[in-house]
């Protein structure tokens, strides 16, 4: 996790939230409380098909289900493609040959630091799932092009989630992938 300078104003699993002091390029000084939040890989497993592998998973949040890219946070120590490796076969029961990195993002610019590390993951096996005890995960199968679709009816909507896929989208048509 990020070791900004600052008094650790509340830590927890996943994140930390610290009171900090700065000051701006004119000189004034300022106080935030920032929250840093360990970092997450999320990974888009697809097929020469163009066919994604989302998961549909209960988020309190938004007090339902919804769809998403397989995401995690990533372990201390480990690498955002160890990360990756490791959520994707957690999550899915998915392990991939290849991997390309494809971004990386800050989800915020103000406030809360939270930096995503989006992955392809090609040359698919399915094997069992063993997601954490409180996920409630079902692996879906999707063709790009409705993944699209639901992108931009606002069905998919997670931030990770709705980039990978307009990246993914940018790079098949500009033959990268």
């Amino acid at each position: 996790m990020d070791q900004a300078s600052g008094k650790n104003f509340y830590s927890a699993k996943y994140f930390e939230v610290k009171k900090e002091e700065f000051i701006t390029p004119d000189g004034k000084k300022h106080i935030h409380d920032n929250v840093y939040r360990k970092p997450v890989s999320v990974v888009f497993p697809i097929t020469q098909s163009y066919d994604l592998y989302l998961i549909s998973q209960f988020r309190e949040f938004f007090n339902g289900k919804i769809l998403e890219a397989c995401a995690g946070h990533v372990d201390e120590g480990e690498s955002p493609l160890d990360g990756a490796k490791r959520e994707l076969k957690e999550e899915t029961g998915i392990i991939a040959r290849y991997w390309d990195r494809i971004m990386e993002v800050e989800m915020s610019a103000s406030v809360i630091r939270s930096q995503a590390h989006i992955f392809i993951a090609k040359d698919l096996q399915l094997t069992e799932q063993k997601p954490d005890s409180d996920e409630d995960i079902m692996l879906v199968k999707i063709n790009l092009d409705e993944a699209l679709k639901k992108v931009l009816s606002g069905e998919i909507k997670t931030g990770a989630s709705v980039l990978g896929i307009l990246m993914i989208d940018k790079l098949r048509k500009e033959g990268k992938i």
